[in-house]
């Protein structure tokens, strides 16, 4: 028969990626979500925005300064191309609405700043704050989750010996089924397999699969049920029946799982071996 032993160990099931999402160079108040939970959304959506307290004034009193430098310049520029006269006029009209372009811009940048996007594809699985909270760099706002594939990870402490590319077993709790899954990645916390189909136990994040990891394996070896086996001292012997008598055979045993022992020597395939001698 063939002997396969694993070690059996906990591993769960895990969306392809989760972010948090963070302010990076402003700080404020919050003032709203403009997305709701589980709600879909792109990379590039916005997510939350910070008040802008006198930002939205600035922004359009600047809007107006730049539009008129812009349409004064034009007109200037339009009538010296035409005429070759009032040089000087339009040049400075030109610096005017340069000044107030760049004025716009800064002021548009920090305006845009205050709202926070979506970095992935995902879905919005937690809003850290409330609206009204003074938020900073060290403030989260919210996660979003990419759940369109699941993986499977364990604690990489339980991964020594093995390497990416490797193909392990999922166990179903409660159910035959077997799902081999590939390696895609060993970090110094966690170990990551791609299952090649995903079954119902752990089509949700956060539900427990067992991962069974290879640790020996021999093919066509004599088994028994470790029942039979006495142990005395380091001594190992069975009760084989011969001719209708019971006697003590010495043996030799390798490895042992599950209740059966592999016999190196002393036994033949088809003797008759007694269960529980004692």
């Amino acid at each position: 028969e063939d002997m396969i032993i694993n070690k059996v160990i906990f591993g769960k099931s895990i969306p392809l990626e989760k972010v948090t999402l963070y302010y990076q160079d402003v700080t404020g108040y919050l003032k709203e979500y403009t997305v709701d939970m589980l709600q879909e959304v792109k990379a590039g959506d916005v997510v939350a925005v910070l008040d802008s307290g006198t930002l939205d004034k600035e922004l359009r009193d600047q809007s107006i300064k730049y539009e008129k430098a812009k349409l004064k310049y034009e007109k200037l520029k339009i009538e010296y191309e035409s005429s070759g006269y009032n040089e000087n006029a339009m040049l400075s009209a030109k610096l005017d609405f340069e000044y107030e372009e760049l004025k716009y811009n800064n002021i548009l940048e920090h305006y845009e700043a205050l709202e926070l996007r979506a970095e992935i594809d995902g879905v919005v699985t937690k809003k850290q704050s409330n609206p009204g909270d003074f938020v900073s760099a060290k403030t989260a706002i919210a996660d979003i989750t990419d759940s369109s594939e699941i993986l499977i990870s364990f604690d990489s402490k339980e991964a020594e010996g093995l390497r990416i590319g490797d193909i392990l077993e999922i166990s179903i709790r409660n159910s035959t089924d077997k799902v081999n899954a590939e390696i895609i990645s060993i970090d110094g916390s966690e170990t990551v397999l791609r299952p090649e189909y995903i079954h119902e136990s752990f089509s949700r994040t956060g539900a427990l699969v067992y991962v069974n990891i290879l640790q020996d394996m021999r093919i066509g070896v004599l088994l028994l049920d470790e029942d039979c086996v006495v142990e005395e001292a380091g001594r190992y012997y069975v009760y084989v029946m011969e001719n209708g008598q019971k006697s003590e055979r010495d043996i030799k045993v390798g490895l042992s799982d599950s209740g059966m022992v592999e016999i190196l020597f002393g036994l033949e395939e088809g003797e008759i071996v007694v269960s529980n001698p004692r």
